[in-house]
């Protein structure tokens, strides 16, 4: 279903990114995330991104150092260095919707380190912007503290809503295959 929605996206000229979450990757912190700006760079928009936000993104995808030679050197490690990387990581979707619309798809979400969702947590809360989040999160799996509060603020925060999809059958499944 997803990628149906992700093939329309695309025909209807939107702009889209699929991320996939690791179940061994869960201990590497913003795995998905630097996936997530790989992708992003490579899109419309990102020429637009201010330096200042490319220098940030550069701790995460050294590469991005090779097309941006200029970039400024991101700020010190220091307390306020997530956050930073949160509104870069921000900013970087935010250029790249202001030239088509965003779909981010993430998928498996369970299996995402908590940096990650708290990025995608970030991400989704911002408002009035043409970007869609779609977060795959297969139910039925056991989740820590920080996944249970991630999914309760954002239901309650009235960014995101959830639908539950049962299983397929198997009938449905083989018109699938």
């Amino acid at each position: 279903l997803a990628t149906k929605l992700v093939n329309q996206a695309n025909v209807a000229g939107g702009s889209v990114c699929f991320v996939k979450c690791y179940r061994t990757e869960k201990s590497v912190p913003f795995a998905p995330v630097t996936a997530l700006i790989r992708q992003l760079c490579r899109l419309p928009g990102f020429v637009g991104l201010d330096p200042v936000w490319i220098g940030e993104l550069t701790r995460l995808v050294p590469e991005l150092r090779d097309r941006y030679p200029n970039a400024p050197t991101p700020m010190a490690v220091d307390d306020a260095a997530r956050h930073r990387l949160s509104d870069a990581t921000v900013q970087a979707a935010l250029a790249v919707a202001d030239e088509l619309p965003l779909m981010i798809v993430v998928d498996d979400l369970q299996d995402a380190d908590e940096a990650s969702l708290a990025v995608l947590h970030y991400l989704s809360r911002q408002r009035d912007t043409p970007i869609f989040i779609l977060g795959i999160h297969r139910s039925g799996e056991a989740q820590s503290e920080y996944e249970r509060v991630f999914f309760e603020t954002a239901k309650a925060g009235r960014f995101v809503r959830i639908v539950a999809i049962g299983s397929l059958a198997l009938e449905d499944v083989e018109k699938l295959v």
